[in-house]
């Protein structure tokens, strides 16, 4: 073989190669934190999908004990319509969301940290769950604690 035909050879390999590891590098397996199906935080998902879809039904299903109680008592007062507005109302508000891994207290109660990212301004909270059964219910939610945002969500970004 002469030199030109090595070069094309090589050349041809080298891109493959390139071609090859950035098809890989777009399909490689996720290193995002997989939310356990059962898991405390799977619950808080499925508590934030509901009020997302205004579905009080759902978002009730996701407490437990006191706070059940007091929200069956909401929709009872609220009826039905206005309090998926509600529902409806707290989602629209909420521009993103990032939930914590849980911290376990016991192996029947968990602590998850939220941060609820709204237009002006960010609020951690922090919610409560009880194992019931096989499920996880939220029993209890702390007071929302305000941040003020370094960058107000839809700030453009400059180069």
């Amino acid at each position: 073989m002469n030199r030109q035909v090595i070069k094309v050879l090589l050349t041809a390999a080298l891109m493959a190669g390139v071609v090859g590891w950035f098809a890989w590098w777009q399909h490689r397996p996720s290193a995002a934190v997989q939310v356990e199906e059962s898991g405390p935080e799977s619950t808080v998902w499925r508590m934030m999908e509901a009020s997302a879809a205004a579905d009080s039904e759902a978002y009730l299903a996701c407490y437990t004990g006191e706070m059940e109680l007091a929200l069956h008592r909401n929709l009872q007062e609220m009826g039905a319509e206005q309090f998926r507005a509600y529902l409806a109302k707290i989602h629209g508000e909420t521009k993103g969301i990032a939930v914590a891994p849980p911290e376990l207290v016991s192996p029947t109660e968990a602590r998850v940290r939220i941060e609820y990212v709204y237009a002006d301004r960010n609020e951690i909270q922090q919610v409560c769950l009880r194992q019931v059964g096989e499920e996880w219910r939220i029993f209890r939610v702390d007071g929302a604690q305000p941040m003020k945002a370094l960058v107000p969500y839809g700030t453009p970004v400059a180069e």
